[in-house]
């Protein structure tokens, strides 16, 4: 069994305006750098910390890379 430290994985929820509607999107770590990005509860695709430190999209459906940038800057802003 897995203790509660381990089940642990913080969430960062932000609001966003995309493709001319705003979305509840919710942030889930998905490992060192990797993270879940869900919008309007429904999961959207993984972002990661580039090598160069840009935020880059790592896999599911295609978001813009401003919409990605904003997100990854929310990332960054929530771990300080």
């Amino acid at each position: 069994m897995e203790n509660a430290q381990s089940l642990y994985q913080p969430i960062v929820a932000l609001c966003l305006l995309y493709a001319g509607d705003y979305m509840f999107c919710a942030v889930v770590n998905d490992g060192a750098y990797g993270y879940k990005v869900y919008l309007n509860g429904r999961y959207t695709c993984n972002i990661e910390v580039a090598a160069n430190t840009t935020w880059v999209l790592s896999g599911g459906s295609v978001l813009p890379a401003e919409i990605i940038e904003e997100i990854g800057a929310h990332i960054e802003g929530f771990l300080e």
